[in-house]
């Protein structure tokens, strides 16, 4: 059970985050078009605002976990961390959806196909490694996959004796960095264009 929390609250977390992220800039064409302000706001503010409410999440998370038997310990301040991966990785990826939804609206249509696809290829429901663990190949595509990253590194947190391979971790942390990094180069990069009627 402990399983199935950390993975359905955390991919929540990104999937929930991502749908909104690309109607960032889309619907707010009446304001992006009348003031002027840094565009960026508008997708860092639907990250931020995602990230907030999850922090409520992460408390029930914690009752949910002790009343299922686990016990506080120092492990889960590796929460933290974990937390603030997760929170930067969907930062970039909001700026990349929100200016590829500005040119292509019909993005909105494919985004529920794309996380429908990742729920079930991201191991939120199952242990891809009881599974596949002896075919390194099938193993790959999980390990780089960062919402596999990050629910495994929470799961290795909250759940006594779960472990984590260092691959995974660095993974994730890689996917934190670049991800928020290029997205916001990318998203910055078409900051003139927005609210262009033309």
């Amino acid at each position: 059970i402990q399983f199935l929390l950390v993975g359905i609250f955390f991919f929540r977390f990104f999937s929930d985050c991502i749908s909104r992220g690309a109607r960032a800039i889309t619907s707010n064409q009446a304001l992006v078009q009348s003031l002027s302000f840094p565009r960026m706001v508008l997708p860092l503010s639907v990250a931020l605002e995602y990230f907030l409410s999850f922090l409520p999440v992460l408390v029930v998370l914690f009752i949910l976990n002790m009343i299922l038997g686990a016990v506080p310990s120092w492990n889960w301040l590796y929460l933290i961390p974990v937390v603030c991966m997760a929170f930067l990785f969907n930062v970039g990826v909001v700026m990349f959806v929100a200016r590829v939804a500005v040119h292509f609206r019909d993005i909105g249509q494919i985004i529920p196909f794309f996380n429908r696809f990742m729920r079930y290829f991201s191991g939120v429901f199952y242990s891809p490694v009881k599974f596949f663990g002896n075919m390194p190949f099938v193993m790959a595509f999980f390990t780089f996959n960062p919402v596999y990253d990050y629910m495994e590194m929470a799961r290795a947190a909250l759940i006594p004796g779960y472990q984590v391979s260092m691959l995974v971790v660095w993974s994730g942390i890689a996917w934190s960095v670049g991800c928020f990094l290029i997205g916001c180069l990318f998203f910055w990069a078409a900051e003139e264009r927005y609210g262009r009627t033309d």
